[in-house]
């Protein structure tokens, strides 16, 4: 998992993303929108497999925390 969350870091930078979702080597989902859409977004498309992954994000408010324990994120970080 953590080799998963060092790729999302990586990839973010490289990519100019601003969100990312790294599970088993593979990228679920990345975006480059601002605000909660973009994790909105994820959410509803892979609510259910969100469970132990790896997310990157640009800028982590409170509505996104809160969404992240609700999904059962594995590791999360926030680069700024």
């Amino acid at each position: 998992m953590w080799e998963d969350l060092e790729y999302a870091k990586k990839r973010l930078h490289e990519k100019g993303l601003t969100l990312i979702i790294v599970k088993d080597s593979r990228v679920l989902f990345e975006s480059k929108a601002h605000g909660v859409s973009a994790f909105l977004e994820a959410l509803d498309n892979f609510g259910d497999k969100m469970g132990g992954t790896s997310v990157a994000d640009k800028v982590v408010g409170k509505a996104i925390a809160l969404l992240s324990v609700y999904a059962g994120l594995g590791l999360f970080t926030l680069q700024l």
